[in-house]
């Protein structure tokens, strides 16, 4: 799946590209693997399985200021479209990259497995490592 950002807010373009570039790189996938036990190392693999071979599918990043709503993204009814708030991040391309990928992990998860609800707490703990290990890369 490609991240797709086509704002003018050049931070989040940085971090759009970025999240893409760590997301699809071997030595990350690697590094990532190599973290986790066997459980989660083989529904991550199924996961980067997933990423690699779904290309034609695009994944649309808009950008919005609300200070009156407190997510900072949420996934819209279309499956393939993440709203970012501004208004709630700091300038800072780590912390939105983050949020990307842990959004972006949550999202693919959801495609993979038809009982997301049932594991929804340990896809939440296994997005949120994965979206750690990520920031380090940004």
């Amino acid at each position: 799946m490609n991240l797709v950002y086509q704002g003018k807010n050049s931070l989040v373009d940085s971090a759009v590209r970025r999240a893409a570039q760590v997301i699809n790189s071997s030595f990350f996938q690697k590094h990532l693997l190599e973290h986790l036990d066997n459980d989660d190392a083989q529904l991550t693999q199924q996961l980067l399985h997933h990423i690699n071979t779904s290309t034609q599918e695009n994944l649309i990043i808009h950008t919005y200021w609300n200070v009156l709503k407190r997510d900072k993204i949420t996934l819209t009814t279309n499956p393939d479209t993440l709203r970012i708030n501004l208004a709630h991040f700091r300038k800072s391309r780590g912390l939105i990259l983050e949020q990307i990928v842990r959004n972006y992990t949550l999202l693919e998860f959801k495609k993979l497995k038809a009982n997301f609800i049932e594991n929804a707490s340990r896809d939440e703990i296994l997005a949120s490592r994965i979206s750690s290990l990520a920031n380090v890369y940004a």
